[in-house]
């Protein structure tokens, strides 16, 4: 895991420790919150590269054509996927985030 520096003196603290309240320390609670956040962007990566797929197979607005009839089919794939990913995995964490219960 990434460490961190710490208020102990120039030493490395270890940021998933819990218990010790140092700078460096990260909860129970937040490592669960992290966790949580990470199932849900990869849930929302995953939907948007369904749809992708779906979009090309289907070939809607001639998007198929677009992608793979330029003669640079694997950039044009990667930064379309990376696209999606980025904005669908970004809407679910944005929807888990809102629908968190209040405290």
């Amino acid at each position: 895991m990434f460490k961190r520096w710490g208020r102990s003196g120039g030493r490395l603290a270890d940021p998933t420790t819990v218990g010790h309240g140092g700078h460096g320390a990260m909860r129970a609670q937040d490592r669960q919150l992290l966790v949580y956040l990470a199932k849900n962007c990869l849930m929302g990566i995953v939907g948007g590269w369904l749809l992708l797929g779906f979009l090309i197979s289907s070939n809607v607005a001639n998007l198929g054509h677009l992608l793979f009839g330029n003669g640079i089919e694997v950039t044009a794939l990667i930064l379309v996927g990376a696209g999606f990913a980025v904005t669908f995995g970004s809407a679910a964490m944005g929807t888990a985030i809102f629908l968190l219960p209040r405290d």
